[in-house]
């Protein structure tokens, strides 16, 4: 499945991209829809230095409140919006913001690292995530010590 828009071309340059599942963000566990939680998102990431792509279907009330937003991509509503996500975080290489695990899809995604599937909680308009580390780390320039060298106590 090859993945082409407009906005991609411009979000491969970026660093840090986090797709977030946006229906699952917006989505209240008690089924009530918050569309602020976007915003409660890209406030986390502007403070983390992360770049996120919300992925949401194109329904209209969605269409109507997102349409201009650079960071949002409306899919046609016929796709479904996981396997997007999926497609998505394997073709750019980079994590998800979702409290979904996806294990439906394990199988036809085989080649994608599910660790990166980041829950999260949003309370008092505050986003708590692991993703943060996955990028702290991933720009890390940790020395790589072999097994072997830890033993003799050598450094690179």
């Amino acid at each position: 499945m090859q993945l082409q828009t407009k906005r991609k071309t411009k979000r491969e340059n970026q660093k840090n991209i986090l797709i977030v599942d946006g229906l699952n963000v917006i989505k209240h566990p008690k089924g009530e829809s918050n569309l602020h939680n976007i915003d409660y998102v890209r406030i986390w990431a502007k403070n983390n230095g992360v770049s996120p792509l919300f992925i949401l279907p194109g329904f209209k009330k969605f269409k109507k409140r997102f349409q201009e937003d650079d960071d949002v991509l409306l899919l046609d509503p016929r796709i479904y919006d996981d396997i997007a996500i999926l497609a998505y975080a394997r073709e750019l290489d980079t994590a998800i913001l979702s409290n979904d695990r996806f294990r439906e899809f394990q199988t036809m995604f085989y080649d994608l690292d599910f660790n990166r599937v980041f829950p999260y909680k949003i309370a008092n308009g505050n986003l708590a995530t692991e993703a943060t580390d996955f990028f702290f780390f991933k720009q890390s320039n940790f020395v790589n010590l072999s097994k072997s060298d830890i033993i003799l106590g050598a450094t690179h």
